[in-house]
C-alpha cells in the first residue's frame, strides 16, 4: 500500500535510505549493477517526497507494484483528496490530471531513453568497485543525491541529462514553493559539502518565474501552462551543467470562484488567470554553448 500521507505538506525531510538495495561485496559485474531487476523494499518517494523519476523507471518495483504504476496511483490519490478539498469541477480535474499523467509517460520514456545509452557506453564485461555500483543503483532507483547525479551526468554526457527532483501538487501554490525551498538547501548543502565535487557557480539558485516565462510556454491558449527556465550553473567534475526547472500550472477563469482556494492572478496574453500549480521538475544537462543559450 502507498502511504496516503504523502498527500501532505510535511513530507519534504527524507523518511530513511534505502539501505536494503546496495551491495555488500565487491567487485560487481556489469549484469548485476545495470542489468538486473530492482525490487525495492518501498518506493523511491516513500523515502523521499521530492524524488525523481527513477533512471531506470521500467525495472524498479516492489513487491506486486512496479514504479510506473505506484506513482500514477500516487498521483491520483492526490487529485482526489484536492478536488474533494476545493470541490474543482469535473472538467477541470480532468486537465488536471492528463497534464500530469502525459508528462509522467514522457519522463518516464525519457529517462528509460537515457539509461539504454548509459548501459552502452559500458562495457558489458566490466566489474565495478562497491562504491560504483551502489552509485549506480542509487540512480537507477531514485534514492541518489543531485550531487551524485550530478557526477554520472558529467561522466557520462551520452545521458543528456538526469531529472534531479519532481513534485506533484494540485491546486497548492504553497506546497510547491515549499518543495523548491527544500530543494534549494539540499543544492547549498551539497555545494558546501567537502567531499561533493559539485559547485554552484555564483552560489545562487533562482526560481524560474513565471512573468518572464509565459511567452515560452508549451501550451499557451489552453487552460494548462508550462514553462521551464535555467535555475543555476553547476560545476560537476569539471564539467558545466544547468539546472532547469519546469513548472506546470492549471490555468482558471476568474469568474470560476473556488471556495478555501488563494487566487494567483497573472498576465496570460491579454487577460489575466488564476494559476494553480500542478507541481515541478528539475534537472541536469549539459551546458549550452554561449551562442546556442
Amino acid at each position: 500500500m502507498i502511504d496516503r500521507n504523502f498527500a501532505k505538506t510535511d513530507i519534504f525531510q527524507s523518511k530513511s535510505e534505502a539501505t536494503d538495495l546496495y551491495f555488500k561485496d565487491g567487485p560487481v559485474s556489469y549484469q548485476q549493477a545495470v542489468i538486473d531487476p530492482i525490487l525495492m523494499q518501498a518506493q523511491p518517494f516513500e523515502y523521499d517526497a521530492l524524488s525523481p523519476t527513477p533512471l531506470d523507471p521500467f525495472h524498479l518495483s516492489t513487491t506486486g507494484l512496479d514504479y510506473y504504476r505506484a506513482a500514477s496511483i500516487l498521483t491520483e490519490g492526490r487529485l482526489l483528496e484536492a478536488a474533494e478539498k476545493y470541490n474543482i469541477p469535473d472538467d477541470v480535474q480532468e486537465l488536471a490530471h492528463q497534464e500530469v499523467e502525459i508528462e509522467h509517460e514522457r519522463q518516464s520514456h525519457k529517462n528509460n531513453a537515457s539509461m539504454r545509452k548509459y548501459r552502452e557506453s559500458l562495457r558489458s564485461t566490466e566489474r565495478f568497485s562497491v562504491e560504483k555500483a551502489n552509485d549506480i543503483i542509487a540512480a537507477r532507483a531514485a534514492v541518489s543525491t543531485i550531487g551524485r547525479l550530478g557526477l554520472l551526468l558529467a561522466e557520462h554526457p551520452v545521458v543528456g541529462g538526469v531529472e534531479v527532483m519532481k513534485w506533484t501538487a494540485f491546486f497548492d501554490n504553497r506546497s510547491t514553493m515549499l518543495a523548491h525551498a527544500t530543494f534549494v538547501s539540499r543544492m547549498q548543502q551539497e555545494n558546501m559539502n567537502q567531499d561533493s565535487d559539485f559547485e554552484i557557480i555564483g552560489g545562487k539558485v533562482q526560481m524560474a518565474r513565471a512573468d518572464l516565462m509565459l511567452n515560452t510556454a508549451e501550451n499557451v491558449g489552453s487552460e494548462v501552462i508550462a514553462f521551464k527556465g535555467k535555475e543555476a550553473d553547476v560545476i560537476v567534475a569539471g564539467r558545466h551543467l544547468e539546472l532547469i526547472g519546469r513548472y506546470a500550472f492549471i490555468a482558471l477563469h476568474n469568474d470560476l470562484h473556488i471556495e478555501g482556494m488563494q487566487p494567483v492572478n497573472v498576465p496570460v496574453g491579454n487577460t489575466r488567470m488564476n494559476l494553480q500549480s500542478l507541481g515541478m521538475q528539475k534537472y541536469l544537462r549539459i551546458a549550452k554553448p554561449t551562442e546556442e543559450a
